[in-house]
């Protein structure tokens, strides 16, 4: 390996281990308390070094969002085959979205921003809104495309009612699969600390240890049967 190639492989290495310092100083602090001074830090660079990279936290925070959206494409597009049943598909889509949560929570998180006040959402939509980035868009557009398309397959094939909604379909799935595991994600990882004692309800451990005894492995294929025999030929 020549010169330029050593260099230019290290300055992707770089680049590499700044996003996922971006990525666990967001998901730990939140994106608003978090500055690229401390990410600097974390990456034992210097505060000018990080900015050759990255010219503000946006532009990271949009780099890891990227490299998300990316994983969990590769994710899905490589858990089933071509001739695998509409069933096992989004069976196996399913699965590998809770295996992207189980594998890359920080991501997870930062895909589906959980702001911890309204200033912080607000702020943080205003920026997000400002982004016009084509690999943004298009890795978005990839990967609702591949659950849309698997649905398409299956009105087609004669599986699923031709007057379902593809985009519809995909959005619930979507939308109840990220409630589920925020819920699970917020109760086992935060609930504690957030509220001043005197506002804890009574039983409010013994609700948190009910829900600790749900598996999550299950509910989730549950969720996702519930809505596709809904939307099944009968």
């Amino acid at each position: 390996m020549g010169v330029p190639e050593r260099k230019e492989r290290e300055k992707e290495q770089r680049r590499m281990q700044i996003i996922s310092s971006g990525e666990t100083l967001f998901a730990k602090q939140g994106f608003m308390s978090t500055t690229m001074e401390q990410i600097a830090e974390h990456c034992e660079i210097s505060r000018g070094t990080i900015y050759l990279y990255f010219k503000n936290k946006e532009e990271l925070l949009e780099a890891i969002v990227v490299k998300g959206l990316r994983l969990l494409y590769d994710n899905m597009k490589n858990s089933f085959s071509d001739s695998d049943s509409f069933d096992k598909k989004l069976s196996f889509i399913g699965e590998a979205y809770l295996e992207f949560y189980k594998n890359y929570r920080n991501c997870f998180v930062l895909l589906n921003y959980l702001g911890s006040t309204e200033n912080e959402i607000k702020k943080f939509e205003e920026m997000h809104s400002s982004i016009n980035s084509t690999s943004l868009i298009d890795n978005t557009r990839k990967l609702w495309g591949l659950i849309v398309r698997i649905i398409d397959e299956g009105i087609d094939a004669g599986f699923v009612r031709e007057n379902v909604n593809s985009y519809e379909t995909a959005i619930m799935l979507w939308a109840a699969s990220n409630g589920i595991i925020q819920i699970f994600d917020h109760i086992l990882t935060a609930h504690h600390g957030e509220m001043p004692d005197e506002f804890i309800p009574d039983n409010f451990d013994e609700d948190i240890s009910h829900v600790q005894k749900f598996n999550l492995e299950k509910l989730l294929p549950t969720l996702w049967g519930y809505i596709i025999n809904s939307i099944r030929k009968k």
